[in-house]
C-alpha cells in the first residue's frame, strides 16, 4: 500500500514523528512518502499517488495545522483514508473521527499505524478499538524503531526556515 505521512510542525526540528513510522511501514512492506509542510510545498501529486494519509500531530500547533490540511485532503479526495497519530491525535478525537479521519492514534503509534495500513491493504472485519495495538496509548514500545539515515531515505532534510508555503491558512 502507498502511504503519505505528513508533518506540519515540529518546533524547527527534523520530523522524527514522520520518519520513525515511515521506517515501520516500510519494514511491513508498504511504500511511503513523507511531506514536511514546514519546509516543503504542498504536493498535489503525492495525494494522487497515495492510498492513505497519516498526519503527525505531536503538539497542539501541529494538530491545528493538520486539521486544516486534512480538511483540504478530504475536500479534494473524499474517499482517501486519513489517520491522525501522535500525542494530540486523541485530544479532538470526536471531531477528527467524525469529520476527517478513519483513525486517531495516540501513544506508541507505530504498531497501531502499521496495523491500520495493513487493514486497509487487506480489507476485513475491523478489529474493535480496544483490541488495536497502540489504542489509547497502549501497545508495544517503539524502542529501536529509529535507525541511522531514516530521514535521508524519507526525503526529509533539516529545517532551515520557519513555516512557509502552507497550502492552507495557518
Amino acid at each position: 500500500m502507498r502511504v503519505l505521512l505528513i508533518s506540519t510542525y515540529e518546533l524547527g526540528h527534523q520530523p522524527l514523528h514522520v520518519v520513525s513510522p515511515a521506517a515501520a511501514l516500510r519494514r511491513a512492506g508498504h511504500k511511503v512518502r513523507c511531506l514536511d509542510l514546514s519546509v516543503q510545498p504542498w504536493d498535489p501529486d503525492a495525494l494522487e499517488w497515495t492510498d492513505a494519509v497519516g498526519f503527525s500531530v505531536p503538539m497542539h500547533t501541529a494538530m491545528r495545522l493538520a486539521l486544516s490540511a486534512a480538511r483540504r485532503v478530504r475536500h479534494e479526495h473524499p474517499g482517501l483514508p486519513i489517520c491522525f497519530y501522535g500525542l494530540y491525535a486523541t485530544v479532538s478525537r470526536e471531531l477528527v473521527e467524525r469529520e476527517l479521519a478513519a483513525r486517531a492514534i495516540a501513544g506508541e503509534y507505530e504498531p497501531a499505524l502499521t496495523a491500520w495500513v495493513n487493514e486497509l491493504a487487506a480489507p476485513r472485519v475491523s478489529t474493535p478499538a480496544a483490541q488495536r495495538p497502540g489504542c489509547c496509548g497502549r501497545g508495544p514500545s517503539r524502542a529501536g524503531a529509529l535507525g541511522a539515515g531514516i530521514g535521508a531515505r524519507c526525503g526529509i532534510r533539516p529545517r532551515a526556515t520557519a513555516a512557509r508555503g502552507l497550502p492552507f491558512e495557518a
